[in-house]
């Protein structure tokens, strides 16, 4: 572990690191970091704050982060303040701060070979950085893109993603202090859109997948299921639904459930 730390790129090439991060300095956005998680089961990361890295991975903190939320997000991009954490993963958080890691936005993005997740923070405490996240969602994206670009060109910094740390399971989770259960949530949608359909939270989250372009074999891998428990619950999606073809369940998914989103 020590070992793994130490020869870290982020340690290592902390200069080059921080010029590429340069542009995000227009924004007041001072971090940023692009986590990596191999197969549900590897963590690895490249940052420009060494300091919290270290003292990140020293202590673990992978464990408690956010790609450890127990449910696959739908949602592409998370605002921290808005979503308060509690346990080891508001430790976390608070420990952040402390290394000027500070209104954390993040943006998720997932195939079939990882999970993405970029995080973007501030050492200011003012949190309307938070508007300009969403103000320039688009730019933010195309410097993920940039980075990656730049990261995959060098072969010292590209290593850092062959340095992985074992994600544990069994006692890491992502823990928020208050969020929507999907007991809610199934009722909240029952509640729009009664019978026929009638479609579990679940359901649902899998629907909404498909409309985004995502195989049975991605969807099992980011919501952790088997891929014939995914054929089954579409199965009866189309049962509930009346649709025979993924197009039609595109089409239903636009017309019922993609105005809760607006």
């Amino acid at each position: 572990m020590k070992n793994k730390i130490e020869q870290h790129p982020t340690l290592l090439n902390h200069v080059e690191i921080s010029d590429i991060c340069k542009p995000l300095q227009k924004f007041n956005i001072s971090y940023f970091c692009h986590v990596k998680i191999h197969n549900k089961t590897g963590f690895s990361a490249i940052a420009n704050n060494p300091k919290f890295h270290i003292h990140y991975l020293s202590n673990e903190h992978y464990n408690a982060d956010i790609h450890m939320a127990k449910e696959g997000l739908i949602n592409n991009y998370f605002l921290w303040d808005l979503a308060p954490q509690a346990g080891k993963s508001q430790e976390t958080n608070e420990e952040a701060a402390a290394f000027g890691v500070k209104h954390i936005f993040t943006i998720v993005n997932r195939d079939r070979h990882s999970d993405d997740y970029y995080h973007f923070a501030t050492h200011l405490s003012d949190p309307s950085i938070n508007q300009t996240y969403l103000n320039n969602i688009d730019l933010l994206n195309l410097f993920t893109l940039h980075f990656n670009k730049t990261i995959d060109s060098s072969s010292s910094l590209s290593n850092a993603h062959n340095i992985q740390f074992n994600l544990n399971h069994q006692i890491g989770h992502f823990d928020l202090k208050h969020h929507t259960s999907d007991d809610a949530r199934e009722l909240f949608s029952k509640s729009l859109h009664p019978s026929p359909h009638n479609l579990t939270s679940q359901q649902i989250k899998i629907l909404a997948w498909l409309h985004q372009g995502k195989t049975v074999h991605d969807i099992a891998k980011i919501m952790n299921l088997a891929e014939v428990t995914v054929n089954k619950h579409i199965a009866n999606i189309k049962n509930k639904s009346g649709c025979f073809t993924q197009f039609q369940l595109g089409e239903f998914f636009s017309h019922y459930y993609q105005s809760m989103k607006k």
